[in-house]
């Protein structure tokens, strides 16, 4: 778990690496909040497949809100 001060609440995450991209958006100036797995999206392909994503981070901006991945470059 990481203390947020943005959040006024400490933030779960699943890997050191979301941890350092959690201490990221604390630390910018444009992000007003972020939430962590905001939601599940469902839909279902032409075959009939149900496929489910789930995004790691929500992030309201000053400007917008957007999700984002955070992952390795490679």
């Amino acid at each position: 778990h990481h203390p947020s001060r943005k959040m006024g609440a400490t933030i779960s995450f699943e890997s050191l690496l979301e941890s350092d991209g959690i201490a990221v958006l604390e630390t910018d100036p444009d992000v007003v909040a972020y939430w962590t797995q905001p939601e599940t999206m469902t839909w279902r392909e032409p075959d009939g497949r149900v496929r489910r994503y789930t995004p790691d981070v929500l992030v309201q901006m000053r400007s917008r809100r957007e999700y984002r991945e955070i992952k390795p470059a490679t």
